[in-house]
């Protein structure tokens, strides 16, 4: 049966410093890797949020420009009707 080295740091042999691991390299990758997940999350909700704000102001614009044609016409059938 093999041993895994699961040690956290290990001791450079030659200035006696203690040197990261595997197991903290994975974590630090891990933690690379849950970092560049969570911006990714944060742009694309800052991407749906624009374009839900570009929607809406979308339907403002109709709606705006559906009052105004309305308030037109009516406008005219007061004006013809006199």
């Amino acid at each position: 049966m093999t041993s895994m080295n699961t040690d956290i740091t290990t001791i450079d042999a030659g200035s006696g410093a203690p040197v990261a691991g595997p197991v903290v390299q994975e974590h630090k990758m891990s933690l690379i890797s849950h970092e560049l997940a969570r911006v990714r999350i944060l742009d694309q909700e800052r991407e749906l949020q624009a374009d839900l704000r570009a929607a809406a102001r979308v339907r403002a614009v109709r709606r705006s420009r559906r009052d105004a044609r309305l308030r037109a016409a009516r406008l005219r059938r007061i004006l013809l009707a006199r």
